[in-house]
């Protein structure tokens, strides 16, 4: 019978995190791999090619590296429903916006690299600003 109050108990407390903070939290930790994995191939391109520039491929790694901390970031601020977590994933999402377009109108291969910020960005950006998404994290309290 404890073991069943127990259980009911922990019941009670579980957090409910809506499909659209989830969705958000989910753009934003792709966004992370994504930013971390780019960083780390830029920091290794010039080992395994002749004439690279080692010393500007490792600083723009390591700025990549860093820029990988503010979707990391807005992932657990989403997963705790933390109001903070919004501010880093939208800044993020809105940065990528332009950043796609421009890949985007850069034509040949990397037409569809450009769709797919641009739609995860989108995707991001809506799940943030649903009405669920800011009841859950209680945007409209006042302070």
């Amino acid at each position: 019978m404890a073991a069943g109050a127990a259980a009911a108990d922990g019941a009670e407390h579980a957090v409910h995190r809506p499909g659209t903070v989830l969705g958000a939290a989910a753009v934003a930790g792709v966004q992370a791999v994504a930013l971390a994995v780019w960083g780390l191939y830029i920091m290794a391109a010039p080992l395994f090619a002749s004439g690279g520039d080692l010393v500007r491929a490792e600083a723009g790694g390591v700025v990549l590296l860093l820029c990988a901390l503010l979707p990391g970031i807005a992932v657990r601020g989403l997963w705790q429903l933390k109001r903070w977590g919004r501010g880093p994933a939208a800044t993020l999402n809105l940065c990528c916006l332009p950043v796609g377009y421009t890949v985007w109108q850069q034509g040949g291969s990397l037409v569809w690299v450009g769709i797919l910020v641009m739609a995860t960005a989108i995707a991001g950006l809506v799940c943030l600003v649903h009405p669920r998404t800011s009841a859950a994290l209680d945007v409209h309290r006042r302070a």
